[in-house]
C-alpha cells in the first residue's frame, strides 16, 4: 500500500519517528523498564550459574578435562552470540509488554 493510498500515514509514520526522553525517575515507573530489566538479572542469573558450576559438575561427573574445556568454550561461543541474536531480534520485532 502506498501512502497517497493511506491519508494517516504520513502523520503515524511523523509520530513514531519522534523521540521522547525520560528521566531515570520517569523510566523506573514503567513496565517496560521492568520487563527488560528482570528479562537481564533473570539470564545474568542463570548464565552465572551455569558458568559458575561447570567445573565444579564436571569433575564429579565428566572425567575428560578437554571434553569439559570444549564444552566451556561452546556455551561460551553461544551464549555470547545469542545475546547478539536476541539484540537483532528485539530491534526488529520490538520489546512489547
Amino acid at each position: 500500500m502506498r501512502e497517497e493510498d493511506y491519508p494517516g500515514a504520513a502523520k503515524e509514520a511523523e509520530a513514531a519517528a519522534k523521540t521522547y526522553s525520560m528521566t531515570l525517575n520517569n523510566s523506573v515507573r514503567t513496565g517496560v523498564f521492568w520487563a527488560k530489566w528482570v528479562t537481564v538479572l533473570s539470564i545474568s542469573l542463570l548464565m552465572g550459574f551455569l558458568g559458575s558450576y561447570q567445573k565444579t559438575y564436571g569433575q564429579i561427573y565428566v572425567k575428560d578435562d578437554n571434553f569439559l574445556s570444549l564444552a566451556a568454550t561452546i556455551q561460551n561461543f553461544i551464549n555470547g552470540t545469542g545475546r547478539i541474536l536476541w539484540g537483532f531480534f528485539f530491534d526488529y520485532l520490538g520489546y512489547r509488554v
